[in-house]
């Protein structure tokens, strides 16, 4: 069996994606979210692509869908967030709308990932 790099995987590359552009994007949030909103979507973004790198790096395939899964529930942690973000007028609705629509492929990516992997076994 050929060994694929984690980077290799669309889904990584595209929850990375996500995830540098939330940094970025609460880099603008106000200094009194710097330790609650903003720090909270750094971490559930930064989540999703490092949950599926470490799925990716187990052995076995239970642990796969386990990290994966993680993944999953972090991508929606994001939705709430950027909802939320939209909310309390930090971020644009035309903004959030792209961010949204990112969050839908990835999850839709996520999904797919997964019905594959259950289908293997």
């Amino acid at each position: 069996m050929s060994y694929k790099s984690f980077r290799e995987y669309r889904i990584w590359q595209e929850a990375n994606r996500l995830a540098v552009e939330i940094y970025r994007l609460t880099e603008n949030y106000p200094q009194r979210e710097f330790f609650c909103l903003a720090s909270q979507m750094r971490k559930s973004s930064s989540s999703v692509p490092s949950n599926i790198a470490e799925g990716l790096g187990r052995y076995s395939t239970k642990d796969l869908i386990r990290f994966i899964h993680i993944a999953r529930g972090s991508l929606f942690e994001i939705e709430s967030q950027i909802i939320l973000s939209t909310d309390l007028g930090y971020i644009s609705s035309d903004k959030s709308n792209v961010l949204l629509r990112c969050y839908s492929g990835l999850s839709s990516g996520i999904n797919a990932y997964l019905n594959s992997i259950r289908d293997r076994d």
